[in-house]
């Protein structure tokens, strides 16, 4: 294997990337939606939540990732 010895550093960086997203998405769910939309917190999210997009991109993941399990 090409990336042997790197397993750990690895895992490392692909933990720190999916914590950052999940609180990211977190925050963007609960937080942004008691905000004011001129709140300088609120620059760091989408201007207009839908609901629909909220659910969607979840959905959309768990689909895709079911969709094309490696067996």
């Amino acid at each position: 294997m090409i990336l042997a010895g790197y397993d750990r550093p690895l895992g490392i960086i692909i933990l720190f990337i999916t914590s950052s997203i999940l609180i990211y998405y977190s925050l963007w769910i609960i937080l942004v939606p008691l905000l004011y939309q001129n709140h300088i917190v609120a620059r760091f999210f989408p201007a207009k939540i839908s609901f629909h997009l909220l659910l969607g991109i979840p959905v959309a993941i768990i689909t895709t990732l079911k969709t094309y399990k490696v067996n």
